[in-house]
């Protein structure tokens, strides 16, 4: 069975983000096909402790609750920015 998934969209917007914050940490997204592949699909910044009161401000909560809706089954663990660069720079290349 292949998997290609695209991610050239992920991959510009998380170098810009590196560019500008640098490689920190970020909560990666991920969920597991049949033969035991993970396919990280998605990522979003460590809650921001200055801006949890901002009724603006959307929390990692707030994104496991977006998420939860396209993904029934799905994980995320920290990890930092340009180690998750590369793995979807991987992903975006047919996977066996």
């Amino acid at each position: 069975m292949f998997y290609s998934f695209d991610t050239e969209d992920l991959i510009n917007e998380l170098s810009k983000d590196i560019a500008e914050f640098g490689n920190e940490e970020v909560w990666a997204y991920w969920f597991t096909v049949d033969n035991g592949i993970k396919i990280y699909f998605d990522y979003y910044q460590l809650d921001d402790s200055e801006l949890i009161n901002d009724p603006e401000y959307k929390t990692v909560d707030d994104f496991d609750q977006a998420v939860a809706k396209k993904y029934k089954d799905f994980s995320r663990k920290k990890m930092l920015a340009n180690d998750l660069l590369e793995i979807f720079k991987q992903e975006n290349k047919t996977i066996n």
